[in-house]
């Protein structure tokens, strides 16, 4: 597609407010002049005529509540023309102290409702284009606003749906309680494991499934060892307490026994665990779970486990290249019951290629009865290096997506589930989320640590990247990280170059 912007808007952010309305467009510089479809977008943001400008010593020549309030004005103007030739325009104003803030939102809502305008479209998040959607809850919540109140504001503002602002209200109001029991001090630590039985069709994470580099396996364990032992006295050195422990993938239970029994006596040496109150292994694929393995890390006080269907339909998971099948996954999760590991997680996904709102149904039911104590609900997304890239497989409206998860929400809430974690990525059907659901008090707490950013999580392992949080008692701060990156792939973790370092202000 073509887009046009005059003005100091981000480019970066007008194209993700695009892809809202044309999911999967490009952006060629040269895009000739008759491509479809085509957005000019004209961005002004300045002072009020009446508000003078400061001289040079910094102070204004004129202080008026005005002046205080609405210091800034910035004004969008958006015409859109949609693939079909159709136009549309809109124009937005905001004022506001905050002239970066003010020119998103204008542009956001202009972009939004000559979007809407042109395509029929209304995306359920509105303008926010975020992973987190609780961000914008945050600030409002620690200002004093209810979760009563909050959902009016989110929608007032950024236009999202009632639902799915009370949902990011919700979700909002447990990260807060659930944080309240950690302070600055307390951190967690992630293991990576990228290695996989086979590739799904739309995964794109860092993982290795052909036999040739299964061979890695032994080695890579060494090497995660010795990291493993760094991070734990660095953890120790740098004042920090270690909360929570998630191994991760990939998929860590294709370890075999012996060598998922030497990781985790490695990190239960290594690791304080005198203060963990959680210690996650992310099994995940049901065709990798043994009672060898599961009774190895009950054995180590491993008390979190993933088994993950994402779907309960043979024809699906064929279809998305899992290697195993729904008949397995029962079988998985019976051995995880009766292992003694306290805490199950089932993960599901709707929206999956092929699979209509009954199929999903199928599925949310059938997990429901297994009375898991978390269930995480994924939409359906393709990312840049997934096998299944580039097909039609995503679009803005998704069909019956929104129907499925709202379906999965109704239901798991009048369960007794409750949404405790959320986020959002690029290129999902119908622009909607991934939600945690958990019976209260079995909540994960690194979960929330990882995803929301307000706590140290160091992370050992090939493409395991560490993120350090300067002090920061709320999640809506938006606290300096510092990110460390490990070595992309395992060929490379093991003889590659050491760490790269990049600070972010975010």
């Amino acid at each position: 597609m073509k887009l046009n912007i005059s003005g100091p808007l981000n480019a970066t952010y007008a194209q993700t407010l695009c892809l809202l309305f044309f999911p999967g467009e490009k952006f060629p510089v040269d895009a000739s002049g008759d491509t479809l479809p085509r957005v000019d977008i004209e961005a002004k943001a300045e002072p009020e005529p009446h508000i003078l400008a400061e001289d040079n010593s910094g102070i204004s020549t004129e202080c008026d509540k005005f002046a205080k309030d609405d210091k800034y004005s910035a004004t969008v103007k958006v015409m859109m023309t949609a693939a079909d030739g159709k136009i549309s325009t809109a124009e937005s104003t905001v004022k506001g102290t905050d002239s970066t803030r003010i020119l998103k939102i204008a542009a956001g809502r202009a972009v939004f409702e000559a979007g809407r305008a042109a395509t029929g479209i209304t995306p359920p998040w509105g303008i926010l284009s975020g992973v987190r959607p609780s961000k914008a809850a945050w600030p409002l919540m620690d200002a004093g606003m209810s979760k009563r109140e909050t959902p009016q504001r989110l929608i007032d503002d950024y236009l999202v749906t009632p639902e799915r602002a009370k949902l990011a209200a919700d979700v909002t109001e447990k990260e807060r309680t659930l944080l309240s029991s950690i302070d600055e001090n307390d951190c967690a630590l992630y293991v990576a494991i990228p290695f996989c039985p086979t590739r799904c069709a739309y995964c794109s994470f860092i993982s290795y499934a052909s036999p040739r580099l299964m061979t890695l396996i032994p080695e890579y364990i060494d090497k995660l060892a010795e990291e493993i032992e760094i991070k734990s006295k660095r953890i120790k050195s740098e004042g920090k307490r270690l909360k929570a422990i998630y191994i991760g993938g990939g998929t860590p239970t294709i370890l075999s026994a012996d060598q998922l029994r030497f990781l985790l006596d490695i990190i239960t040496k290594s690791a304080d665990m005198s203060r963990v109150v959680e210690f996650t292994l992310e099994s995940g694929r049901p065709d990798t779970i043994t009672a060898d393995k599961l009774n190895a890390a009950r054995s180590f006080g491993v008390d979190r486990i993933s088994v993950n269907p994402q779907t309960i339909s043979d024809e699906t998971l064929e279809r998305i290249g899992r290697a195993h099948t729904a008949r397995e996954f029962f079988n998985a999760y019976e051995i995880a019951a009766a292992s003694g590991i306290p805490h199950i997680n089932v993960d599901i996904i709707a929206g999956l290629p092929g699979e209509t709102v009954e199929d999903f149904e199928k599925t949310a039911d059938a997990v429901k009865a297994l009375s898991p104590d978390n269930i995480t609900v994924h939409t359906f997304c393709v990312k840049n290096a997934a096998y299944l890239k580039g097909e039609n497989v995503t679009d803005a409206v998704g069909g019956g997506v929104m129907r499925a998860v709202d379906y999965a929400r109704n239901t798991f809430m009048r369960s007794g589930y409750e949404p405790y974690y959320m986020y959002r990525q690029k290129s999902t059907v119908g622009n909607l989320e991934n939600v945690g659901y958990a019976k209260p008090g079995t909540e994960c707490l690194y979960n929330i640590m990882m995803m929301e950013e307000v706590r140290n999580v160091y992370a050992a392992g090939a493409g395991a990247v560490t993120k350090l949080v300067a002090p920061a008692l709320s999640a809506g701060l938006n606290p300096k990280i510092i990110r460390e990156f490990n070595p992309k792939y395992p060929y490379e973790y093991l003889y590659g170059k050491p760490t790269d370092k990049k600070a972010n202000d975010e």
